[in-house]
């Protein structure tokens, strides 16, 4: 997972590797994911799950997928969005969300950037119970955005 090389990165981001197909997508819906970590172009994060979680925001940065939208709380709010899936490809439509304030921001990633990084992926890929999204920053930098199955 964190050990992805920028090699490799830059590889899957340019669509050179191969991704799940659409019928293993039927694996990722109607399950929580958790994100447990992200990497950017220029490295990891320091997002921490287990910091979050002892925070007490162990809630933050979950996603749920059904047949038609996507959902989840994002620090500290809620959002949902059509998403369309074909082969490798995933795009996130519009985003809503709630306008909730939250008084303590999670190490690593704030809520504007989960939901930029969000809108802007591109791919997918399951691996036993870890679900990857492969998106991008502002600049067009790939980043690697790690979910795992919260009910494994």
């Amino acid at each position: 997972m964190k050990g992805v090389t920028m090699a490799l990165l830059f590889a899957l981001m340019s669509g050179s590797a191969a991704y799940s197909d659409e019928t293993t997508f039927d694996a990722v819906r109607g399950k929580t994911w958790r994100l447990i970590a992200v990497q950017t172009a220029a490295g990891d994060t320091g997002f921490s799950r287990q910091a979050l979680e002892a925070d007490g925001m162990g809630g933050f940065f979950s996603l749920s997928f059904d047949k038609e939208r996507l959902n989840g709380v994002g620090a500290p709010n809620r959002y949902v969005a059509p998403y369309k899936v074909e082969n490798d490809s995933l795009s996130i439509e519009k985003m809503a969300s709630t306008l909730m304030a939250s008084f303590r921001e999670p190490k690593g990633l704030n809520e504007r950037e989960y939901f930029a990084y969000m809108q802007q992926v591109k791919h997918w890929s399951l691996s036993g119970e870890e679900l990857t999204l492969y998106s991008t920053d502002d600049e067009s930098h790939p980043v690697l955005l790690f979910f795992v199955n919260s009910e494994s």
